[in-house]
């Protein structure tokens, strides 16, 4: 099993690039998911496979992610006075998931 967690922070919007917005890192992040066809595992099911002793319940590559945070910009667009129009996290992944006819 190889896996990695990826955790984002939605206030973390003050840039433009990859280091300085969290924004830009999940779409980013969901494209090379995308690209290299790793299966996204929900954290619930990660956290019980090795809870329960069982990390061959895992692919033996996956990834998982976290936006936790529960601020606003998890789901309302907001418009930074610096960095400009930033997409929140919600609208990012169903932008994700609608390009790849996927469910969000």
């Amino acid at each position: 099993m190889r896996g990695a967690i990826f955790a984002y922070h939605a206030q973390n919007c003050g840039g433009t690039d990859y280091a300085g917005s969290d924004h830009v890192a999940l779409e980013h992040d969901l494209s090379a998911v995308a690209r290299f066809r790793l299966p996204i595992i929900s954290l619930r099911d990660i956290a019980s496979a090795i809870g329960a002793g069982r990390p061959d319940m895992l692919p033996p590559h996956f990834v998982g992610f976290s936006c936790d945070d529960g601020t606003s910009l998890d789901w309302r667009d907001y418009d930074h006075p610096v960095s400009g129009p930033q997409r929140a996290f919600a609208n990012i992944v169903r932008d994700h998931a609608t390009r790849r006819g996927l469910s969000p």
